[in-house]
């Protein structure tokens, strides 16, 4: 039977249940029940590992080919702004405002924009000030590991699983 790691689990539970209802004393059968439920749990974590390196293995790929069209697009991009570029620059020069055909349409459209020429010649009353206040983790963690105590904040250790 193809056990998930939850039933495995609860057995093992149960198993300990039973140990501890029997004051730490481990009979033959409770012993078997163990080490085979301690195996299909052993089974089992070996097929979610080579599962998740699987699984890794695809997104690595996938990574490499998202890199791959990225360059692509940027490419594109550099090479569409390059005949923009030209194609706007031979208009000007030529002096034409438009070129139309039944299916396309090259034109331009006049913007505004303001252009800051010296920042120091601004008056007051133009600039804004932003400030912004984040909390630094970084500090924190230093604080705590001097042995200060930092209300609201917790230094916690994980346990992170590596498969390899």
């Amino acid at each position: 039977m193809n056990k998930s790691i939850y039933n495995i689990s609860q057995e093992l539970e149960t198993i300990f249940n039973s140990i501890e209802n029997n004051e730490g004393t481990i009979d033959e059968q409770t012993e078997t029940a163990l080490v085979l439920t301690k195996q299909e749990l052993e089974n089992k974590g070996v097929q979610y590992g080579f599962k998740c390196l699987s699984i890794k293995n695809e997104n690595t790929e996938i990574d490499a080919e998202i890199e791959r069209l990225n360059k692509i697009k940027v490419r594109n991009t550099n090479l569409e702004n390059r005949l923009k570029e030209t194609l706007k620059n031979a208009m000007l020069h030529f002096g034409i405002d438009e070129i139309k055909i039944p299916t396309l349409k090259i034109n331009f459209r006049k913007s505004v924009a303001i252009e800051i020429e010296n920042e120091d010649l601004i008056n007051e009353k133009f600039k804004v000030e932003k400030t912004t206040k984040t909390i630094s983790k970084t500090l924190i963690k230093e604080a705590i590991e001097n042995g200060e105590i930092v209300l609201g904040a917790s230094k916690v250790e994980n346990k992170s699983l590596q498969i390899k």
